[in-house]
């Protein structure tokens, strides 16, 4: 009895050295082990990581957005000087100048040939609003430009962009110029919301002679800035932009 008890003892001694032996030989057994990673510090990690995404992903979406607005109004600012000056160069400015010539000669003249227009609209219905002053203002009240109508045409180009083009006239009682003639509505996507000015919706002007330019491009910034802002128009936002190297101002009314 006594012989089997020692023989016993022996053999954990034996196993157990063995695997101490096989420890030492073998690290990566016991790196394994202190590897693994407890349930409470994969929760923290993933706690971690959910936190950094909120904060992170809503700047990087907005920034996105911000992009796409300024690379469309670049866009938009470039295909409008290229048309009018090729215009002019090509019909002269005396159609620019204040006139009562009938509106879609105008067009059909000075500015359809110079752009890729896939749809005319004679109503606002025509380009897909749903009412005649379908644009907002920055705080999102009403704001009196037509889409369409008289002494404005409007038309569609390949891209969706909207084009709302109005006659540069004169008022005939005291021959100053009407305030909304010479303007460009621009909208970014079409009839597709918001519809809102600073947003997706700017207003340029041209001037005959020269070129188009963001409306308030003869403003002082403080001017600009005063229109440009939620108890503004909104029509002005164009030219902040373009003030600030083509850059969405910190100040801005809009939150993308």
């Amino acid at each position: 009895m006594m012989n089997y008890k020692s023989e016993m003892l022996k053999r954990v001694q034996h196993d157990r050295s063995g695997s101490e032996a096989h420890s030492k030989h073998n690290p990566h057994a016991t790196n394994a082990k202190r590897a693994a990673f407890t349930l409470a510090e994969v929760l923290i990690t993933l706690a971690i990581i959910g936190i950094v995404a909120a904060l992170t992903i809503p700047t990087l979406i907005s920034n996105y957005r911000k992009n796409v607005v300024v690379t469309q109004l670049k866009k938009v600012n470039s295909t409008l000087a290229q048309a009018f000056m090729t215009s002019q160069a090509e019909n002269g400015t005396a159609g620019f100048e204040p006139t009562a010539q009938n509106v879609n000669k105008f067009y059909e003249t000075y500015w359809k040939p110079y752009f890729r227009v896939a749809k005319e609209c004679d109503t606002y219905a025509d380009c897909g609003y749903s009412k005649s002053v379908p644009f907002t203002r920055p705080n999102g009240g009403y704001d009196s430009l037509l889409v369409a109508g008289t002494g404005r045409k409007a038309f569609l180009t390949n891209d969706g962009i909207l084009y709302t083009v109005a006659l540069y006239t004169i008022n005939d009682a005291d021959l100053s110029i009407n305030p909304n003639s010479s303007t460009i509505i621009v909208d970014l996507n079409g009839s597709n919301g918001p519809n809102r000015y600073g947003q997706d919706v700017f207003i340029f002007n041209y001037k005959y002679g020269k070129s188009v330019f963001p409306k308030g491009f003869d403003l002082t910034d403080e001017e600009v800035r005063e229109d440009c802002s939620m108890s503004g128009r909104g029509h002005t936002c164009a030219e902040a932009v373009k003030r600030n190297n083509w850059e969405i101002p910190d100040w801005y009314p809009i939150k993308f």
